[in-house]
């Protein structure tokens, strides 16, 4: 009959290695937090309708139709912001995102870029 000592002493081995990596919390220590993320604020004018963003902006400087959206931008001195519309199911143009750049192509601070769009409206 042969020596079955070593085969038994090399799985209790292997089971002891495989439990250390089980883990167990302790008792009376905290749990770890999970990291929140704050909500980004929504984008100003995105959910608008069409006309809204004609009222708020003025005349596009330039349309382009990509379909399935529209795009219209906006050519201030400093700034190009672009809002893209999609129809809705009955058919109504809304922004569903909005976005700004300087001259040079580099993102922008859409904030800023929308005041000076604005002033460049209510001035025409």
């Amino acid at each position: 009959m042969r020596n079955r000592w070593p085969k038994a002493v090399a799985a209790i081995g292997v089971l002891s290695l495989i439990s250390a990596c089980a883990v167990v919390p302790m008792s009376g220590s905290p749990s770890p937090s999970t990291p929140t993320i704050a909500p980004k604020p929504p984008l100003p004018l995105v959910g608008a309708t069409a006309n809204t963003v004609r009222e708020s902006l003025g005349k596009p400087s330039l349309i382009r139709q990509e379909p399935p959206a529209e795009v219209w931008q906006y050519a201030g001195r400093a700034c190009i912001l672009d809002v893209t519309l999609y129809a809705d199911p009955a058919g109504a143009l809304i922004a569903r995102w909005i976005e700004s750049r300087d001259l040079d192509g580099m993102p922008s601070d859409l904030t800023a870029c929308l005041k000076a769009m604005g002033a460049r409206n209510s001035s025409s």
